[in-house]
């Protein structure tokens, strides 16, 4: 649809020829003969009006211009993505144009150099392009819709708007590059929970290999077949389990909403889940995950293969926390009814003391079937050294200490002897999470 707009030249000729006719009303009190001037300045000034107006009505009539997009369909947040947007003129003249290409929502313009309108001018039957940058400042779909072009006419009195359809749907996916993956490693991590580390390979039922016996090799271990025949003893080795199943219990609440700087809990939690979920194929488990308390609730089951991470993230890249409360119990409830085989369920959330009868019974739920850990988010500023120079500061010192008292008393009501429980913060939970994953597994409770 076409909109015929007056320019701001316009606008600037016709308040001249108010002035003008002004000075000619107050002439024509004196001279009457300046009454004829005021006509012929108003006919003269509606001739040439109509006359730009038609000849930008002849120019745009036969206009026949396509536009294009190209850029990458998935994109990470925070990263600059280029865009090529492409005018083709079908026409038998060139034309100029003023363009505006319209961006979703979730994204602004990367460079301000580039900026919206910008002008071109497209010679007969041609093309031209424009290349400019845009970043994602949140995950999810997003759509670029139509690009807006404006036309002046010859006297640049008129112009006229119209829309070339040039849709363009992309995903924003989290951006796995600021993770290091020097962090990650396989060492032993702080954590409360019942875990025994052991130098062995595996405590499975897959045997690998004979080895002489080591200090800390159990009596079931011994071969004594090999021991007699070799008047030493010797010790089965064994593979580390596989084939085993993890699933991940997301917190999608409003407890994941906080966060400093540009990324949210909840953002630092999915950027865990993803490197937790790659982490555990490759170590040959199956892996699922189920979102709770969320505006939409998502259920993956859990599998192996290469290409189960990126169907993994595809059903997750655009959750976000949301305004409702975690309901612990009830996702206790969906897993067990989801979930038969004996399973490590990772609960990843913010933990916080009102919550402590749900938690206990989340818990008390899950352990019927399946090994459970707990992965809580802390605030940073927890830990934070403050200094107390007036009572605001003070007030805030004595409400973050009680807070914290109210922390220790839930988590030593909730600790038990199966439960496994990681407290860490939001930028460490990538990490510590995948490494406190593979101790698990080399303890061989799971």
């Amino acid at each position: 649809m076409m909109r015929l707009i007056p320019s701001k030249k316009q606008l600037i000729l016709l308040g001249a020829v108010i002035a003008a006719t002004t000075m000619l009303s107050i002439l024509r009190l004196y001279y009457p003969v300046f009454g004829w001037g005021i006509l012929l300045l108003l006919v003269m000034t509606g001739v040439l009006l109509v006359y730009d107006a038609s000849a930008l009505y002849r120019r745009i009539q036969p206009i026949q211009i396509l536009a294009s997009r190209k850029m990458p369909r998935h994109v990470a947040v925070g990263i600059p993505t280029p865009v090529h947007l492409i005018l083709k003129n079908l026409t038998d003249a060139p034309i100029d144009l003023l363009v505006f290409d319209h961006l979703p929502e979730t994204f602004g313009i990367a460079c301000e150099s580039k900026v919206m309108p910008f002008a071109v001018q497209i010679a007969a039957n041609s093309y031209a392009d424009y290349r400019y940058e845009v970043i994602a400042n949140q995950r999810g779909p997003a759509l670029f819709s139509q690009t807006q072009c404006r036309m002046h006419s010859p006297w640049a009195l008129w112009s006229v708007d119209f829309s070339v359809d040039n849709e363009t749907a992309v995903k924003t996916y989290p951006d796995f590059r600021k993770i290091d993956q020097n962090d990650i490693l396989s060492e032993n991590e702080n954590s409360t929970g019942q875990l025994t580390k052991q130098r062995k390979r595996g405590t499975g039922t897959e045997f690998s290999q004979l080895r002489e016996y080591r200090m800390d090799d159990s009596l079931k271990q011994i071969d004594y077949k090999a021991t007699a025949r070799l008047n030493k003893l010797i010790s089965k080795e064994y593979e580390i389990e596989r084939d085993q199943q993890v699933l991940i219990l997301l917190d999608c609440s409003r407890r994941l909403r906080a966060g400093q700087g540009r990324l949210s809990h909840f953002d630092h939690a999915l950027n865990a889940t993803i490197f937790l979920a790659r982490t555990i194929l490759k170590q040959g488990d199956a892996v699922g995950l189920m979102s709770f308390s969320g505006d939409v609730e998502r259920y993956v089951k859990p599998r192996k293969g290469r290409n189960s991470v990126n169907q993994l993230l595809n059903q997750v890249y655009d959750l976000d926390s949301s305004r409702y409360a975690p309901d612990y119990v009830k996702a206790a409830e969906n897993v067990l009814l989801r979930q038969k085989r004996r399973s490590l369920v990772i609960v990843v959330t913010s933990l916080n003391d009102e919550d402590i009868d749900a938690v206990k019974m989340m818990i008390k739920t899950l352990q019927k079937r399946h090994i459970v850990l707990i992965a809580n988010i802390k605030e940073p500023l927890l830990d934070a050294d403050l200094r107390v120079n007036n009572l605001d500061e003070a007030v805030f010192f004595a409400a973050r200490e009680t807070y914290q008292h109210y922390r220790q008393q839930m988590f030593a009501k909730i600790k038990n002897n199966r439960l496994i429980l990681l407290d860490t913060y939001p930028d460490a939970l990538n990490a510590k999470l995948i490494n406190l994953y593979l101790n698990i597994k080399q303890s061989g409770i799971f």
